[in-house]
């Protein structure tokens, strides 16, 4: 079973409980801007180890649902589908060396679950609030080295923890406004490369990490 059809599966069964359970739902979508900066190092930087600095923006849309059990407390779920600009540029220790890369044919699928806590002001405004487990999944890509014109293909997963915010405002009775952002730290990275010559590389990155900031806005309808 895929990711996307495992989370719509866990939705529907969350879905056509809450009745039995009295739990309020809302479902929100919307449109999101990410930066982000990330450092691998590629082996023990105690012998010289070279690492590679990207920084990447990603722009796309959210789909997400909360799920409360009352008045405040409940889950935050939530899928990304991002279409992104890539920039990469290595850089090595013993080496004056720097390479830049450009992107083309990526897709990047996120996403997240987490504990959340609502609250609300103004009769119509509400404060939204939620730290959880976060992973996005990147299609296998084509990249060309620009000082060669080399293509490379080159696949990944990443895993962290983030947060999300939100101020939500209910323009009408069962629909509201949002903007918000999600904030994210990646420490774990598992990749696959594969060169012009089709030799694969794959395996987790000797030490990794990723800072990402992502402003979104969007409408939500909730019970």
């Amino acid at each position: 079973m895929t990711k996307k059809r495992m989370l719509l599966t866990i939705l529907l069964i969350l879905f056509s409980l809450s009745p039995l359970f009295s739990i309020e739902y809302d479902i929100n979508a919307g449109y999101l801007y990410s930066f982000s900066n990330e450092k691998e190092y590629e082996y023990p930087e105690d012998y010289g180890g070279g690492f590679t600095a990207n920084k990447l923006k990603d722009m796309g849309f959210q789909v997400g649902t909360n799920i409360y059990i009352d008045e405040s407390f409940g889950m935050n779920l939530s899928i990304q589908y991002l279409f992104p600009r890539m920039h990469l540029k290595y850089k090595a220790y013993t080496l004056s060396k720097s390479l830049g890369f450009s992107k083309i044919d990526s897709k990047i699928f996120g996403f997240y679950v987490g504990p959340t806590y609502r609250l609300s002001f103004l009769d119509k405004g509400s404060l939204m609030t939620s730290l959880g487990f976060t992973m996005k999944n990147r299609d296998l890509t084509k990249l060309y080295d620009l000082s060669t014109d080399e293509p490379q293909f080159y696949s990944s997963q990443k895993y962290g923890i983030g947060g999300r915010f939100f101020l939500s405002y209910n323009f009408l009775k069962n629909m509201y406004f949002y903007a918000g952002i999600n904030l994210d730290y990646y420490f774990a990275l598992k990749k696959k490369i594969i060169s012009k010559t089709g030799a694969v590389t794959e395996g987790w990155a000797y030490r990794f990490q990723s800072f990402e900031a992502t402003p979104n806005i969007g409408i939500g309808f909730n019970t």
